[in-house]
């Protein structure tokens, strides 16, 4: 449950135990980096057994794997259910070269198929009736591309505010941005809409891959033209639109991240950045050098950048998004812990169904959009029948999969993997989940190494404000 790690000036151990991190002499972290080949002075043996003493370095707890909510599930999803994200149809005006919708993923592919009106007013009801403990209650609009199903998002928004008695609402859609008009508009724009739009960078990289269907041609140009309408005649619609740029690793980010900085039209947008999935991909994506590279020169401009360091001119929304994750996960979030407890799960799981429900058009609930639609593994119910509990659980408990590792494994409490991790179409994947830990851990390693180097040199976590708003 302990590793060590170093940053340029100092030596730490990470406490996985406690999720804590203490500062060590170097032969105390080659101690444990080196597995105990390192020679250890009178004072390092001392520092070790107050450490011990003070109920560091002990050995993992957790004796069973399962998740604090499996006992109230029930409850939780006759009572908290938090959202809905409808698929209001699985049509779509483009055909973007990395889309998991696009036959290289074991999902789904494009279709005709819309969503019923009948159908959107069945999950309308199920999550009103299902949050009863809530106040507020997010409803998405997802396809395909939802814009084609204008007609029918605008009777599932008069549908909902009518049936949601006294409850607060709040809408989103997630668009390809080609499909505005002075009449959506508006509707977005009256009804408080939030937007996300796919926005990959400059026309040159956004082109690549995303490109109408019927002609092949690519999509920048008709996005900007939306834009710079909804700018000049709904300022306060485009206040709220977030960006999503998906990083093609096999193209370089460094170009993305230029735009998103240079870019006037743009000026003061709040963008957030993905890679390209990998999970359910057919093939292996090979990833260049240049990609980590580019990745590691822009993680290095930006820690700069919070130490006062340089004027910020290389620095996009992109970065920033990043650096909100370590401030997240290593100091907003992380809660220190006397002990785990003997009965615990690894971070990462959401509560299936509660956190971010998904109805597609055939009335099939799903966890989230990001799990595959043709898996046996990822359904946890049917509108007309309900939550699946026995399905829900399982996905709750994903680490059941691999407890032997997981009950001794430092980042713990840091993991974030989900079904879709594990998900191999037609079983839930032991080695797949392991491999993913590799990933982990890195990803925790880096972290830890970030935060501690930005407190040596005098950085101030308290006096972060996050700048992205909350999405849904």
């Amino acid at each position: 449950m302990v590793h060590p790690f170093r940053t340029p000036q100092q030596c730490y151990l990470f406490d996985g135990n406690r999720n804590s991190i203490v500062k060590v002499s170097n032969s105390i972290y080659y101690f444990f980096k080196d597995k105990n080949e390192a020679v250890l002075t009178e004072a390092d043996k001392q520092r070790l057994v107050k450490l011990h003493s003070d109920g560091y370095l002990c050995q993992s707890p957790v004796q069973r794997i399962e998740h604090h909510y499996t006992t109230i599930l029930s409850e939780i999803l006759e009572r908290r259910v938090e959202g809905i994200t409808l698929q209001v149809t699985q049509q779509c005006n483009l055909r973007c070269k990395y889309c998991v919708y696009s036959g290289n993923y074991q999902s789904r592919e494009h279709s005709g198929k819309q969503m019923s009106f009948e159908m959107a007013k069945k999950g309308i009801d199920f999550v009103l009736e299902r949050s009863a403990d809530l106040s507020r209650i997010p409803i998405g609009f997802y396809g395909g591309e939802p814009l084609l199903a204008f007609g029918l998002m605008k009777k599932i928004v008069r549908y909902a505010k009518e049936r949601a008695a006294g409850k607060a609402l709040s809408f989103n859609v997630t668009t390809n941005g080609t499909l505005f008009t002075d009449e959506n508009i508006e509707f977005l724009l009256e009804n408080d809409f939030s937007v996300m739009i796919s926005l990959d960078g400059s026309k040159d990289i956004h082109d690549r891959n995303r490109v109408f269907a019927a002609t092949g041609k690519g999509t920048f140009d008709a996005i900007m033209e939306g834009l710079q309408k909804i700018k000049r005649e709904s300022p306060e619609l485009y206040s709220r639109i977030i960006f999503n740029a998906v990083i093609d690793p096999t193209q370089g980010n460094s170009c993305s991240n230029n735009f998103f900085v240079t870019s006037a039209e743009l000026e003061g947008a709040q963008v957030t950045a993905s890679l390209l999935s990998v999970q359910y991909k057919k093939d292996e994506i090979i990833v260049p050098e240049s990609f980590f590279i580019d990745e590691e020169t822009s993680k290095f401009l930006l820690l700069l950048y919070k130490l006062g360091k340089n004027d910020g001119e290389k620095i996009s929304t992109i970065l920033l998004e990043k650096f909100e994750q370590i401030q997240t996960r290593m100091y907003s979030l992380r809660q220190h812990y006397q002990s785990l407890p003997s009965i615990s799960h690894p971070g990462g799981p959401c509560v299936p169904g509660a956190t971010k429900l998904f109805l597609n058009v055939d009335g099939e609930l799903y966890p989230c959009e990001r799990v595959s639609e043709t898996s046996k593994n990822t359904c946890i119910g049917h509108i007309d029948s309900g939550f699946d509990i026995q399905q829900v659980s399982k996905l709750l408990n994903i680490g059941l999969l691999t407890q032997s590792a997981c009950r001794q494994c430092w980042a713990f409490v840091h993991c974030h993997q989900c079904v879709a991790i594990a998900d191999d179409i037609d079983s839930l994947s032991s080695k797949k989940r392991l491999e993913e830990c590799r990933n982990v851990k890195h990803l925790t390693d880096e972290m830890l190494r970030d935060y501690c180097t930005l407190l040596e040199y005098g950085y101030v976590f308290e006096n972060e404000t996050p700048s992205l708003q909350a999405w849904g």
